[in-house]
């Protein structure tokens, strides 16, 4: 049997869920461009499951997303190129740079998969990642707080 806590505890977590899931999802509503909201939720859900993880800071969420969605742009506009290799070294170059620079974030590496794979508007995409990115570090940073007061 579960405690009453315990419930308590995991049904705030499924209703914190609801906030980035749903800014997510009306920001790929009103620019019509949905393929990155898995890559994002799995942040969120990051988030939500363990906000004291290293993978949760804001500076890992904005540096490894960033590093990620420049070099799909750089390989799209450059290279103008999807075939397997390019994705191995834009995948292996994307973890490479993340762990250099300690901002290591697992979510990020599936952005690269989906904006590599789904891209037919480079622009569009660009500005939903960006957009996301900024909202699930704002995200991350409120959260902290709210489940240092009032959670943990």
């Amino acid at each position: 049997m579960y405690s009453v806590k315990k419930l308590k505890y995991c049904t705030i977590l499924a209703l914190a869920g609801v906030i980035p899931v749903s800014l997510l999802y009306f920001s790929a509503y009103f620019l019509n461009y949905y393929p990155l909201i898995g890559p994002f939720c799995s942040t969120a859900a990051l988030i939500i499951a363990n906000p004291n993880s290293n993978f949760c800071n804001p500076k890992n969420i904005l540096g490894g997303d960033f590093i990620t969605i420049f070099l799909v742009i750089f390989s799209a506009n450059l290279l103008n190129d999807h075939n397997l290799f390019v994705f191995l070294i834009i995948f292996s170059l994307s973890i490479f740079l993340m762990s250099l620079i300690d901002a290591f974030h697992p979510s990020a590496t599936a952005v690269t998969i989906v904006e590599f794979f789904v891209t037919n508007n480079p622009d569009q995409m660009t500005f939903y990642a960006f957009t996301s990115t900024i909202l699930m570090c704002i995200f991350a940073y409120f959260y902290r707080i709210i489940h240092k007061r009032f959670i943990a």
